[in-house]
């Protein structure tokens, strides 16, 4: 997928949560719709079901052929994939990402077997072949290797050497990108709270993407019973997709969890004034009664004719 699709499906992404998702979560999160705590677990399974009917919607996208190779997963992982490319290299020799060199040949010894032209009549045995080919053909490779873990296949099978500016280039672009978007999104004092939750996992993020890109070849970040079939850059790619989730639901959820100190103390002094006045008037009405008998005498000494002797 290319850079101008990907920031295409990433705004159109933004536009959905904005202008669908989020007004949802406010109609959820409305004050007296659902008891308050309630409402947050209705919000919560309202965001978790959109996110996980995203990736399964983009999971059923993928072009490959599930009926040509028996040992693919069910949706539920097929989910975890990025659909445009289908499996990973590992997933389509079915090994792990910890797999040694003779275990991904033996793999793609059997797997050639099965899908070679001359001996599988599908009509996608050729292009699973190639594909299972060329999936050794970087597993077997230790620095090409490395490289898919880290980049993905574009990287690893590019004929371009790799550029490490630009890779990191392009990771400030989207960060810096999405910071602005998110602190635009968050502008206001009850969104204060959800601001701080959205660069949290910004934060989070850049150090699990920098951690990824930056550990030498073959000290993985992620340790090899944890998601043993995906690879590393997939995780980046997980993150990427369910940030505009995560980021409408600290929005929604920082609003309804604000709440305003100036605005409540206000109106406990207004409450207090009013349920006080009939006392204060009460207290009061000794003075008013001998501030009017004091003006009453002055008046009438005014009027009184002066004496002169």
């Amino acid at each position: 997928m290319s850079d101008t699709a990907e920031s295409a499906g990433a705004l159109g992404t933004l536009f959905f949560y904005v202008m669908f998702v989020h007004p949802v979560c406010a109609w959820i999160l409305a004050p007296k719709r659902f008891p308050k705590d309630r409402a947050i677990v209705y919000a919560i399974a309202f965001l978790a079901t959109i996110a996980i009917g995203k990736m399964v919607r983009d999971g059923q996208r993928s072009q490959t052929n599930k009926k040509t190779i028996g040992w693919y997963r069910p949706v539920a992982k097929m989910a975890l994939e990025n659909a445009e490319r289908g499996p990973n290299f590992y997933q389509l020799l079915g090994v792990r990402r910890g797999s040694s060199a003779i275990e991904i040949k033996r793999a793609y010894r059997q797997l050639s077997l099965e899908l070679h032209p001359d001996k599988n009549p599908s009509q996608d045995a050729a292009d699973m072949f190639s594909k299972i080919q060329a999936a050794q053909e970087v597993l077997m490779d230790s620095e090409k290797r490395e490289i898919y873990d880290k980049l993905g296949p574009e990287a690893a099978t590019s004929k371009h050497p790799f550029n490490e500016n630009t890779m990191l280039i392009e990771m400030a672009i989207w960060y810096i990108t999405w910071g602005v978007l998110a602190y635009v999104m968050t502008l206001g004092k009850a969104n204060r709270q959800a601001r701080d939750w959205v660069f949290t996992g910004q934060i989070v993020m850049l150090a699990v993407e920098v951690a990824i890109v930056t550990t030498p070849g073959g000290d993985g970040v992620l340790p090899s019973w944890l998601f043993p079939h995906m690879a590393e850059y997939e995780v980046v790619w997980i993150l990427h997709s369910i940030f505009p989730a995560y980021m409408n639901g600290c929005r929604s959820l920082g609003n309804h969890l604000f709440v305003d100190v100036d605005q409540q103390t206000r109106d406990m002094l207004l409450a207090l004034r009013a349920g006080h006045q009939p006392v204060v008037t009460k207290v009061l009405e000794p003075y008013e009664d001998l501030k009017n008998t004091h003006a009453c005498n002055e008046k009438k000494v005014s009027k009184s004719p002066k004496r002169y002797t």
